[in-house]
């Protein structure tokens, strides 16, 4: 993330989500990263994945930090950028140029849905990458496909991409750079695809990966049911 745009991919809507209490699959723990097929992940595999892929890109890898913040504004960790929300800021300095964590979220700011939905967590895991001046959205963006493509097996065919609506060099990015087809990038408002911290703060457009869990149903109604 970088002068206010943040890239943000998985089956959910933001980041890729590996919950503590159950892993993806009955794969046990132990199996070998990249030896299986979608659907067979365990949250072990995912999570190491995920951290060995940024850090053989230049990324350090850094621990989670506490659920309970050093920050006024919310009373739990609800993401993986929180811990870096002073860099954003202009606070503290960077430590380092770009940085991946596996961070332990408790996300109250929606937590009214859990239990309704079969996307809302009270406790996960979220996986991020981040880039503190050091790559902006083109490198984010092919890196952010290869893992899904490439290394987690996800077919291209069945994932989506939402830009925020006036962000032309982001569409210009999934379809001229990375090969998406017009007909799978969909622009969308700020409720959408305008990320914030909160009322002050990081906050810009973002983009994202859907993945279709239903293409049966075809695609009118693509990104708003049933792809997530």
């Amino acid at each position: 993330m970088r002068d206010g745009w943040a890239q943000r991919h998985s089956a959910r809507k933001t980041g890729f989500f590996v919950t503590s209490s159950s892993s993806a699959s009955l794969e046990p723990a132990t199996q070998e990263v990249g030896t299986a097929v979608p659907g067979e992940w365990s949250g072990d595999a995912i999570r190491r994945q995920f951290l060995e892929f940024y850090a053989a890109r230049g990324h350090k890898i850094l621990p989670s930090s506490s659920l309970v913040p050093d920050d006024p504004t919310v009373f739990l960790t609800i993401a993986g950028m929180l811990q870096f929300k002073p860099i954003f800021l202009g606070q503290e300095p960077r430590r380092v140029p770009c940085a991946t964590t596996s961070q332990k979220c408790i996300r109250t700011n929606d937590i009214e849905n859990v239990g309704r939905t079969a996307r809302h967590q009270t406790f996960f895991e979220m996986l991020g990458n981040f880039s503190f001046g050091d790559y902006f959205k083109k490198e984010a963006t092919a890196w952010a496909w290869e893992l899904a493509t490439k290394e987690y097996g996800l077919p291209a065919e069945r994932l989506w991409i939402s830009v925020f609506e006036d962000d032309d060099e982001a569409f210009d990015i999934w379809h001229n750079e990375v090969g998406v087809p017009k007909e799978h990038i969909k622009r969308m408002g700020a409720e959408d695809n305008f990320w914030t911290s909160g009322a002050t703060g990081p906050c810009g457009p973002c983009s994202e990966i859907y993945y279709d869990f239903y293409p049966e149903r075809g695609s009118s109604d693509a990104l708003s049911a049933g792809f997530w």
